[in-house]
């Protein structure tokens, strides 16, 4: 549109094996776009989040809460994700969690 209080140059660059390629320069957009306040994090940055997360699995019966235990135990491996025994508890009828007793 002819209102717009920017634009964005084409250029056209020549790489060492390609032919000429197609650019825009978006510094003048970059320099009015906001920023967010909440950007969306990395992957990285998620992982760096669990590195203290509980896992909490319950089962209607014991039987099945051991193939849930094996389920979420082979999970871990593939992932290569591991979980310290001293910090695990298997079995029990209730826990506390987030100060909660469930």
């Amino acid at each position: 549109p002819k209102h717009q209080s920017f634009s964005s140059p084409i250029v056209w660059v020549k790489k060492k094996d390609d032919p000429w390629r197609f650019c825009m320069i978006y510094r003048a957009l970059n320099a009015i776009t906001i920023k967010d306040n909440f950007p969306i994090p990395t992957v990285d940055e998620l992982i760096d989040e669990f590195h203290e997360a509980d896992i909490l699995v319950y089962s209607p019966s014991w039987n099945s809460h051991l193939q849930h235990l094996e389920i979420v135990l082979q999970l871990l491996l593939q992932h290569q994700l591991y979980a310290r025994l001293s910090k695990c508890t298997f079995g029990l009828q209730n826990v506390e969690y987030l100060g909660h007793s469930l």
